[in-house]
C-alpha cells in the first residue's frame, strides 16, 4: 500500500519539535506544525485534513506517523472521517502506521469514523513504540443512515495492535462490526448501542498506577448512555480502553472526557514503582 501520507518529528537543537520529513499526496493536506500546546512549550501540533470528503469504495490509503527521540506531537484531525455508500460490493482500507522512539510523545486520537449505509472498510491501526516512549492513540466508528433508509454499514474490520521495534507483540485489539448486527438490540451483543470505540494509553505504568488509573477511567464510562471498561496492558506497557455508546453524539462527548483524563496520565511523572490505590473493581456484565 502506497502512503498518501508520511510525517516525521524531529527534536531540534533547542528541544523543540520541529518537522523532520513530509511526504503528502491526494486525499491529504496538512498545514505548518504549531507550537502552542498549553503547559507543553517544546510540543508541537499539525492538522491533517481530508481534501475528498471522506473514504470511498475501492480506495487504500496509508498513513504514517513518525516522533523520533525527545520530540512530542498531537495529530489534529478536524473532521470526522465518513466511510460513504458503496453501491458496488466493493470494500475499502485503511492503515495507519504510529512510531514512537524513546523518549519521545505521541497523541493520535482522531474523530469517530462516521459509517454510511453498505459501506464496508478494514481499518489497521499498527502502533510500534519503544518501551520509553509515550502515546495516546484512538479509534472509534458511527452509524448514519443520512437518507433514512434503515439501512445501516455492510461491515467494519477494526485492528488495533502495539508492538515493540523488535516486533515483540504487546497488545492486539481487533473487532468485527455489521450495522445489522449492532440495530437488532440484541442483548449480551451491543443491547442497543450503535457507537464504539477504543484508547490506548501507551507508556511505561507499574501495576498499581495502572489500576488505580482504571478505576479513575471507569467513572466515566458508568452513564445511561456510555458502557464500557478500562484493563492494564501486560509488561508494564499502559492500559486499554474499550466503550459501547447508544449513538455518535454519545460517544464523541465520552471521548472527549477521557482524552482530557488520559491525557493527564500521559504526562504524569509519578515515578514507575510508586505505589498507588486499590484496582478498580471488574465492570459488571453488560453487552460486549
Amino acid at each position: 500500500m502506497n502512503l498518501a501520507l508520511d510525517l516525521s518529528f524531529r527534536a531540534g537543537p533547542d528541544g523543540r519539535t520541529a518537522l523532520a520529513g513530509r511526504r503528502v499526496r491526494h486525499p491529504f493536506s496538512v498545514q505548518a506544525p504549531l507550537w502552542d500546546l498549553p503547559g507543553r512549550p517544546l510540543g508541537a501540533r499539525i492538522f491533517v485534513q481530508s481534501m475528498s470528503g471522506g473514504i470511498f469504495e475501492g480506495e487504500r490509503l496509508g498513513q504514517r506517523v513518525a516522533v523520533q527521540q525527545g520530540a512530542e506531537l498531537r495529530v489534529e484531525v478536524p473532521a470526522a472521517t465518513v466511510v460513504h455508500e458503496m453501491p458496488n460490493g466493493g470494500a475499502s482500507e485503511q492503515r495507519i502506521e504510529l512510531v514512537a522512539e524513546a523518549g519521545s510523545v505521541l497523541e493520535f486520537t482522531p474523530p469517530p469514523l462516521i459509517l454510511f449505509p453498505d459501506s464496508r472498510l478494514t481499518q489497521t491501526i499498527e502502533v510500534t513504540a519503544d518501551a520509553g516512549a509515550r502515546l495516546l492513540v484512538g479509534d472509534g466508528f458511527m452509524m448514519h443512515d443520512p437518507g433514512r433508509t434503515g439501512r445501516g454499514f455492510d461491515w467494519c474490520v477494526t485492528t488495533l495492535g502495539l508492538a515493540r521495534p523488535d516486533g515483540r507483540l504487546v497488545a492486539l485489539d481487533r473487532s468485527r462490526a455489521s450495522g445489522t448486527a449492532l440495530a437488532a438490540d440484541t442483548p449480551g451483543v451491543a443491547g442497543g448501542f450503535l457507537a464504539q470505540g477504543s484508547l490506548l494509553l501507551v507508556r511505561p505504568t507499574s501495576p498499581a498506577l495502572a489500576k488505580e488509573w482504571c478505576r479513575e477511567i471507569q467513572v466515566l464510562l458508568e452513564g445511561p448512555d456510555v458502557f464500557g471498561g478500562a484493563s492494564p496492558l501486560r509488561q508494564e506497557a499502559g492500559l486499554f480502553v474499550r466503550l459501547l455508546a447508544r449513538d455518535g453524539g454519545a460517544l464523541v462527548q465520552a471521548q472527549a472526557g477521557l482524552v482530557r483524563l488520559m491525557r493527564r496520565m500521559l504526562h504524569d511523572e509519578t515515578p514507575v514503582g510508586a505505589a498507588a490505590g486499590s484496582c478498580c473493581s471488574p465492570p459488571s456484565p453488560g453487552p460486549r
